[in-house]
């Protein structure tokens, strides 16, 4: 009797956890699916599906929003519905700092995500970019004298902030050396960064300042089209890449394909015909 409860058990916990599961599915799959239907609304000029995304909290709903927020001009009812709801989303910093994390762990840039802060332009979006100012590891672009890096990306979103006490009134496209030394004190000013942290500034970074080449190879960063930022690079070998050649010809002529198959269909015929009852 005992061994006869202790399997039923057994399996209305397995069906109870099975239940669940497939709850939990279900949700995920239909959260997923009126997201997905209210941006093709949106994308119709649906003002309304636009309201209804904003009202949504899950960190699923922020992609779409900011895709939204990038596509409408500035003075467009639609930019400011889209900028207010990833500004009131609860998942919105978190998302934020896990996006810039990942993409600075893998040596790279989040440029789009950087705009997107700069168009917010909240306390909170300035906590977030701020520690990027002292981050200037090049990542290679194409071509040798492009690349990508943490701390212009960072210094040009908080400027485009047009922030009341930023440190340098200069254009984020004409950014030098001592402009993103300013951004880099102003944040330790602020304590945005533990105030331990030093300000550098590459020996490239200089170097290029002296010699009276751009620091930064780009206009003012665009407001609402993807911003991507050119800075020459520091030296590094490049490997130039050989096509690879073509195969040498066998010197075998090659039959044509109509000619081959008739001769096996004739073959085909012929065995047929003289096939022994």
């Amino acid at each position: 009797m005992r061994l006869n409860l202790s399997l039923s058990g057994l399996l209305l916990f397995c069906v109870c956890f099975k239940i669940g599961l497939a709850s939990a599915a279900d949700n995920n799959s239909t959260t997923s699916g009126i997201t997905g239907s209210i941006a093709q609304r949106v994308d119709k000029g649906d003002i309304s599906a636009l309201l209804e995304m904003s009202n949504i909290p899950a960190p699923g709903a922020i992609p779409f929003l900011t895709r939204f927020l990038r596509s409408f001009p500035k003075d467009t009812e639609q930019y400011q519905i889209a900028r207010e709801a990833i500004i009131k989303n609860p998942e919105t910093i978190s998302y934020f700092r896990k996006r810039l994390a990942a993409s600075t762990e893998k040596q790279g840039v989040d440029q789009d995500a950087f705009e997107v802060l700069s168009m917010l332009a909240t306390p909170d979006s300035v906590t977030i970019v701020a520690p990027y100012l002292f981050r200037f590891e090049v990542r290679e672009g194409h071509g040798d004298m492009l690349a990508d890096v943490n701390a212009i990306s960072a210094a040009q979103a908080l400027g485009a902030m047009n922030l009341p006490d930023a440190p340098t009134d200069k254009p984020p496209g004409a950014y030098k050396a001592e402009d993103f030394l300013a951004w880099q004190k102003w944040a330790i000013t602020k304590r945005l960064v533990p105030a331990a942290t030093q300000t550098n500034v590459p020996r490239w970074l200089t170097e290029m300042d002296a010699s009276a080449s751009p620091a930064i190879r780009t206009a003012d960063p665009p407001q609402n089209s993807e911003q991507k930022l050119s800075t020459p690079r520091p030296s590094a070998t490049t490997t130039p890449t050989v096509a690879p050649e073509n195969p040498a010809s066998t010197g075998f002529p090659i039959l044509p394909m109509a000619i081959l198959g008739a001769l096996i269909v004739a073959a085909a015929v012929f065995l047929l015909r003289h096939k022994s009852p």
